[in-house]
């Protein structure tokens, strides 16, 4: 046979074959896309039927496939940290997670606890952009602008029990909250679950909660304090009701008290 017929027909067949491996893929996409959906359609009628409106909508569909992770001291990243937020590199390092400069001070705590202080003569939009080195942003005020608090995120969902708070006093902004930072370590958990299965373990909990609306469902994180090590973040899925806040482990569907 002739080489290039035959070099032909092999590259032929290995398209053929990549384009049936391509349709396959895409049909059991489909399948379970399909059986998401149907899964999804059930659970809202279900809660319905017990007085429960739940959009379909709300509920997500990706899965972020995250683990529970292990946050222990980086003082490179803090150190740089501290200079972003009080605005100078001539850090005076007072002693064990404790900073100071002309511009304030900040004492970081082990579980990402902290408080401290800013110039008073930040405006808003400043501290805001000074507290974004904390990880910290989605700033919410009182009326009068002299109270924020700022939502923590890390990998780029939001840390639900990690807020930055400030509050201006005097002739500064004093700080407190929690934030999260420091080396990643990864633990060998278990893989995250998709939520539409952790919403039906959770159906009669809020049928015997006497719920009468779920209205966010929201992926983020729940943080934890490991003594002498730093914070253990767990993926979890924020379930908003008329009854409450249920935060359910993305690992293992346990519902999480939050510290």
């Amino acid at each position: 046979m002739d080489w290039n017929k035959a070099k032909n027909l092999i590259l032929l067949m290995l398209v053929l074959i990549n384009l049936f491996l391509l349709g396959n893929l895409g049909y059991l996409s489909y399948r379970q896309s399909a059986a998401e959906r149907q899964t999804i359609a059930e659970l809202s009628a279900y809660l319905e039927e017990n007085g429960i409106t739940l959009d379909p909508d709300l509920v997500p569909r990706k899965n972020p496939g995250r683990s529970v992770l292990v946050l222990t001291r980086d003082v490179t990243a803090e150190l740089g940290a501290m200079s972003g937020l009080l605005d100078q590199s001539d850090l005076s390092f007072v002693s064990n997670g404790q900073y100071r400069n002309e511009s304030g001070q900040m004492a970081l705590y082990n579980g990402g606890f902290l408080d401290g202080s800013l110039s008073g003569d930040l405006n808003p939009a400043e501290l805001v952009e000074r507290c974004r080195h904390l990880g910290a942003r989605d700033a919410h005020s009182n009326v009068d602008g002299d109270r924020y608090e700022l939502q923590v995120y890390y990998a780029e969902y939001p840390v639900f029990n990690c807020q930055v708070q400030a509050e201006k006093a005097d002739a500064v902004w004093l700080l407190t909250g929690r934030t999260c930072m420091g080396r990643t370590l990864r633990t060998n958990s278990g893989s995250e679950r998709d939520a539409v299965g952790l919403l039906v373990d959770l159906a009669n909990r809020l049928i015997q909660d006497g719920t009468r609306f779920v209205n966010r469902i929201d992926t983020g994180w729940v943080a934890g304090t490991i003594a002498e090590v730093g914070v253990r973040l767990t993926p979890v899925y924020k379930v908003t009701a008329d009854t409450g806040d249920y935060y359910i482990n993305a690992i293992d569907g346990t519902l999480m008290s939050v510290e």
